[in-house]
């Protein structure tokens, strides 16, 4: 591994810092790749019960639910101490305004189990679940704020 020199001259060898770079750089890969094929079934899904309307950008994917703006987006975290990724999670966003605020995670893990919670997965069926939890809690977050919804 190659030393990377610092401003003020220290060297850090970054498998010390971080573990085998080698190592989380295959497993963000292959969380990169279920993201993909999670955000690309959710696609699917979408488009054929007609539910909702769906754009797939890179790791992300924007519905649109009764003028509703909804994102979900492929995220995964870093655990330093462990060197090693926590699960992987599809954050749903709703738009208010300029700002995104979470309406719900789902999480998956590195052999393809996915749910809202660690001990929740569900079976290949996890898009229809998907869409109808992200469709109720945009409704109900709606109701909540005092969002209209718009009659397109």
């Amino acid at each position: 591994m190659k030393l990377f020199k610092t401003d003020n001259m220290r060297r850090y060898n970054i498998d010390t810092k971080f573990g085998n770079l080698a190592y989380l750089i295959g497993e963000f890969e292959k969380y990169k790749n279920l993201a993909k094929s999670y955000l690309e079934i959710l696609q699917g899904t979408s488009n054929k019960y007609a539910i909702l309307d769906s754009e797939l950008i890179g790791n992300t994917i924007k519905f649109t639910f009764w003028g509703l703006d909804l994102t979900v987006k492929t995220e995964i975290s870093l655990n330093v101490e462990n060197k090693t990724f926590f699960n992987g999670e599809l954050n749903s966003h709703i738009k208010r305004l300029d700002n995104e605020e979470l309406l719900m995670t789902y999480k998956f893990d590195s052999i393809g189990n996915i749910g809202r919670s660690e001990t929740d997965y569900l079976s290949d069926d996890f898009a229809k679940f998907f869409i109808v939890d992200l469709i109720v809690e945009a409704i109900e977050y709606s109701i909540k704020n005092n969002i209209k919804f718009q009659l397109k």
